[in-house]
């Protein structure tokens, strides 16, 4: 059975949606754009970089102020459009001890790898948007209603 995957992307570009979740949504403390090592394109991360983004993702967890969050976060990961904006699609939910932020365009016929190979467009693969949250149940929630706010797709 073929999903639906008709939407509108979201129009804001990856600094303004930062922003904006960090100006309109206090509820998410700690939301912030993180490096995720690879080079934009690579098929996988270079020797010890992805060491390093696990590490970065454990502090973006439980920096400062963030004393009472767990391992659990949302994210939101991008693409870039026609025009070479980056533009957010895809929200979705992980940990820090073993994240599954994966940047492949296999289309399996989940909707953002369809929309990007229908459109011929790629995944913005240096950096995600991470918002921290106490547990699982709470990235669950926070993948939801960051998904409804800025009609983004699931992971």
């Amino acid at each position: 059975m073929t999903k639906n995957c008709t939407f509108e992307p979201c129009k804001m570009n990856i600094q303004e949606l930062a922003d904006d979740i960090n100006k309109n949504h206090p509820e998410y403390v700690g939301a912030k754009l993180i490096s995720t090592y690879l080079i934009q394109d690579a098929e996988r991360w270079e020797r010890g970089k992805k060491a390093c983004f696990k590490e970065d993702l454990k502090k973006a967890c439980s920096g400062e102020g963030l004393m009472e969050f767990g391992k659990h976060f949302a994210y939101i990961k991008f693409y870039i459009d026609k025009s070479k904006e980056i533009r957010p699609l895809v929200v979705g939910k992980t940990n820090y001890e073993r994240p599954d932020v994966i940047f492949d365009k296999i289309d399996d016929g989940r909707c953002a790898r369809r929309f990007l190979c229908e459109n011929n467009l790629e995944w913005h693969m240096t950096e995600i948007l991470v918002v921290p949250a106490r547990n699982r149940a709470e990235a669950y929630k926070i993948e939801g209603e960051l998904k409804k706010t800025y009609g983004l797709l699931s992971s």
